[in-house]
């Protein structure tokens, strides 16, 4: 077909496993945008601020020539070991307006998928309308093409057995900034909520097609267009930039948001532990060709980064409702510690004009349960802000809580711990930006009524009343009152027995089901995307050790 161009670069993917050594797209402009493949091997690369990959070029005879005899290996199929020390390789076939049925006549496409012999990651991504079902007949041949693409069939008509591994990723893109720019389709999506809605559903239904034709892959979806839909509905004001003028194509801010969400689905990895920031590429001079001053390409600033990069990570582990939050039972509150978290504590003290309650947030680890219902101990630094209200307080107005932390708040957890509240103007959850609640992910504005059942009411009077606030991010929320506190011998510290008065736990993290073990507090696998983000322990020293499911080993 005219205009097909298959492109490849080399990179280090040193955030993949390591038997990844390919990475393929195949899609269209809201691929090439800003040159999304650059950007997500920006972030897969161990220099995240200097990525390794350079801008890619067409392949051809001379090209394969220049970048070296490994590279022309591949394209022509022969075998390479896993042991060789070569480089990744990302290949792309993208053109504008292109739908995966002309992107199946494709020989260019065809050669891409089947040349080959490495384990591989493919991005398929459809016309931004196709998805949704505006046209049924599209979806249905977006559908056929899929099915053909990875069949048996079709692998034995290329002449190529697939017997190496395989992710197959859905680019489930995002609903233009105000419904459908095209007239066809305007009556079925007439604004961004119902073509954001439709769009991710038709993902969905690729998805199942892909599950059931592409035999031993693993297929996942990269809920892109939800990623979208949260900074519209967080970021009213961000939202427009994630566009270029024309309403639908994205802007550099759009495609990095989109890499993030894509780097979370292939490495299940948070993009909150990562730094690079794209600059600018060889398509901004295409841009400002066609959309003319005085717009200009936006540079991506630090903390939209920031920000973005939170966004991808709930679009791919979506935050807790209030249906999935489990209180944990009281004769299981001890499990919520089994694996040595590192917390977020927050306690309320008084100001120093003892006119008004402030609340300040610290990092807390090396929690040791002392029972099996919720009973627990702990030590805190004397001096800490955070130590006044457990020495100045009476007994049964010691509450405080506590927010499990997961992959991707590592970041968050030394900043909130690298500085003492008395020298901040304003507090730490104001300062950082953090997304809070009430105990067990109630928004503060709700009223006192909770679906987790009676007891609750009572729990969360008390939260509230105690000016306590929780980290939504967490995998679970642990009211608790510090019972006893004593100094320790040299009185640097403080040596705190606590309860857990009330622990809830997001639905993604407890297990309890007698067919999976023991209750515990753990990462379960999800459908589509990758398992929930592994709990953190401290190891001291601002490095902190991950801890995943449980392991079939057990004492007899």
């Amino acid at each position: 077909m005219s205009g097909s161009k298959l492109r490849e670069r080399r990179c280090h993917f040193t955030r993949l496993q390591k038997h990844w050594r390919s990475l393929q797209f195949v899609g269209n402009s809201f691929t090439y945008f800003n040159d999304l493949p650059g950007i997500l091997a920006g972030l897969l690369c161990e220099n995240a601020s200097s990525p390794t990959c350079p801008e890619s070029v067409p392949a051809s005879a001379e090209g394969a020539a220049a970048e070296g005899a490994e590279l022309g290996d591949l394209l022509a199929g022969k075998e390479v070991s896993d042991d060789d020390h070569c480089e990744s390789m990302i290949a792309s076939v993208t053109v504008g307006g292109r739908c995966l049925k002309e992107h199946a006549a494709d020989p260019n496409v065809l050669k891409l998928l089947s040349s080959t012999c490495l384990d591989s990651i493919v991005v398929l991504q459809d016309h931004s309308c196709f998805p949704g079902g505006a046209d049924p007949q599209q979806r249905h041949d977006s559908c056929h093409a899929l099915a053909n693409f990875f069949s048996k069939d079709h692998a034995n008509c290329a002449g190529q057995r697939f017997s190496r591994r395989r992710m197959l990723v859905v680019y489930a893109t995002w609903a233009h900034q105000d419904g459908s720019v095209y007239p066809a389709s305007q009556d079925s999506y007439p604004d961004f909520p119902s073509m954001a809605r439709k769009t991710e559903e038709g993902a969905l239904i690729y998805a199942d097609v892909l599950s059931r034709h592409a035999r031993n892959a693993l297929v996942r979806v990269a809920f892109v267009g939800r990623a979208f839909s949260l900074v519209r509905q967080r970021y009213p004001e961000m939202f427009p930039r994630l566009y270029v003028p024309d309403m639908f194509h994205p802007s550099r801010l759009g495609s990095f948001l989109a890499a993030c969400v894509i780097y979370a689905t292939l490495t299940g990895y948070s993009p909150c532990n990562t730094s690079y920031i794209p600059t600018g590429c060889k398509h901004d001079h295409s841009l400002r060709k066609r959309f003319p001053p005085p717009w200009e390409p936006e540079k991506l600033s630090a903390d939209d980064a920031v920000l973005l990069r939170r966004i991808a990570h709930d679009a791919v582990w979506p935050p807790p409702t209030r249906e999935s939050v489990v209180k944990v039972p009281r004769h299981l509150l001890s499990r919520l510690l089994y694996t040595n978290p590192v917390c977020f504590l927050s306690v309320a003290g008084v100001h120093k004009s003892e006119e008004s309650v402030k609340t300040n947030i610290m990092t807390l680890s090396w929690l040791t349960p002392t029972d099996n219902r919720g009973n627990f101990f702990f030590s805190i630094k004397r001096s800490r802000a955070s130590a006044e209200p457990f020495m100045s307080k009476p007994t049964a107005d010691r509450f405080f809580g506590l927010s499990i932390a997961v992959s991707g708040c590592e970041e968050l957890l030394c900043r909130v711990g690298g500085i003492s509240a008395r020298d901040m103007s304003v507090g730490k959850s104001c300062a950082f930006r953090m997304s809070i609640s009430q105990a067990g992910w109630v928004p503060f504005e709700s009223n006192a009524k909770s679906s987790h059942g009676g007891d609750r009411n009572k729990s969360n009077s008390d939260s509230v009343s105690a000016g306590l606030f929780f980290v939504k991010r967490a995998a679970a929320h642990l009211l608790c009152i510090a019972r006893s506190v004593e100094l320790s011998a040299d009185e640097s510290h403080l040596k705190v027995s606590a309860e857990i008065v009330e622990g809830y736990a997001r639905d993604t993290y407890w297990r309890s089901n007698p067919r999976d073990g023991p209750a515990i507090l753990s990462p379960r696998c999800m459908v589509w995307t990758p398992s929930t983000p592994p709990l953190l322990s401290f190891l001291g020293s601002k490095k902190f050790s991950e801890v995943a499911g449980p392991s079939n080993f057990s004492f007899m």
